[in-house]
């Protein structure tokens, strides 16, 4: 049975918490291919299987004693057709690391493979949607599929059975030398066979190359050159505090601000702001304030554009404006809620100075904030 996106994004949810997860159990060490793993699932096993040594378990295996930036690392795996599979390099700790995996439901589509970092243990999948980070290969469930993955500087090359099916342009993260993971869900069944990684030699290059998925049909905010140059480049965003705090405040009570502390957070080349940049997120403090300053030279109404996740509340000059909830899930079964330039709203802005706020909560796959405003005449962004 084919299962959504929805669907296979709750088994993931096991999957990306496993950081944490193996900071609470306690893992065991395991042995494949010649190597320790720590992995924090007491089912995890090494076995023989179908005449191979293979290492089958859900979550994650962290390879501690790897300490690779520019590397080739290559695994056989089979999986069922539902759940994911993947891998997690450069690892500085089990909460900070580039991540790339295959949604094993999915061969053949947009949704098949993905990459995105993982910042202070915050998943980024609803903010890494365009055509550089997402491709569509085809590999087919209950047969050994062969992985490589070749990582040098700034860019990555992915390949099964020795075809590329991605090329990364840009790493989000900075290079820098870490450990290694492998990933698999529950539901995935996944086994590991024939690991290696060694350092990239004088011989390997990234090839660049790939077959990317048809454009024809695909939204345009899957494709970067499609940005507005009158995006807002950057924003002071607030210290974390709880969502509740201002859930139903109809007004920013005038001393909020003053008692965060701020920094300034630049947007990523897809034209969003990764709030997970500046600080990790509990399930009791998952809230920032993003803010930007508006300087009109008359009063006036202006349309801004803007995406968001999960939830989001809109001051200006602090008065509401708007909220909605883009989370996963949040608006029917099989909703994604990706992140683009999907909402507008008008800016009643009076002359002078403007201040515009948003209090943005975060839950699960991506803790984001955009804006756009289409009309800068008589505006200046500070």
């Amino acid at each position: 049975m084919k299962l959504s996106l929805a669907a296979l994004a709750l088994m993931a949810v096991s999957v990306i918490t496993t950081p944490v997860q193996a900071q609470d159990n306690a893992p065991q060490s395991l042995s494949f291919s010649g190597h320790d793993w720590r992995i924090a699932d007491d089912n995890a096993s090494v076995s023989t299987y179908r005449g191979r040594e293979a290492l089958t378990f859900a979550g994650r295996a962290w390879l501690d004693t790897a300490d690779f930036e520019n590397f080739v690392a290559e695994f056989d795996v089979m999986f069922e057709p539902a759940g994911f599979f993947g891998v997690g390099f450069r690892v500085q700790d089990d909460r900070n690391f580039e991540d790339i995996y295959l949604r094993n439901a999915y061969p053949g589509t947009v949704d098949a493979l993905q990459y995105m970092p993982i910042i202070n243990g915050v998943s980024g999948w609803q903010i890494y949607t365009d055509a550089r980070y997402n491709s569509a290969p085809e590999f087919e469930a209950g047969q050994w599929v062969r992985v490589r993955l070749v990582v040098i500087g700034d860019t990555a090359d992915v390949y099964i059975d020795d075809e590329p099916v991605l090329h990364i342009p840009d790493l989000q993260r900075d290079p820098a030398s870490g450990y290694f993971s492998l990933r698999a869900t529950e539901s995935s069944a996944a086994r590991f066979a024939d690991f290696s990684i060694r350092e990239a030699g004088p011989s390997d290059a990234i090839a660049g190359r790939y077959t990317p998925f048809d454009r024809e049909g695909m939204p345009d905010h899957l494709f970067v050159e499609t940005l507005p140059d009158t995006l807002i480049t950057h924003f002071t965003v607030s210290s974390v505090f709880e969502e509740n705090r201002f859930a139903n405040a109809l007004r920013l009570p005038g001393d909020a601000i003053d008692r965060l502390s701020w920094q300034t957070l630049e947007i990523e080349t897809n034209g969003i702001a990764n709030l997970a940049r500046l600080a990790g997120r509990t399930s009791e403090a998952n809230t920032v304030m993003v803010r930007t300053r508006i300087h009109a030279e008359a009063t006036g109404l202006h349309e801004l554009r803007f995406g968001y996740s999960d939830r989001v509340r809109l001051y200006l000059n602090g008065d509401f404006l708007y909220a909605a909830n883009n989370g996963w899930q949040s608006r029917d079964w099989d909703f994604y809620g990706r992140v683009g330039l999907f909402d507008s709203v008008g800016l009643p802005l009076r002359a002078g100075e403007n201040e515009l706020v948003a209090v943005v909560s975060e839950t699960f796959g991506g803790w984001a904030f955009m804006a756009d405003l289409p009309d800068r005449t008589g505006l200046t962004i500070d």
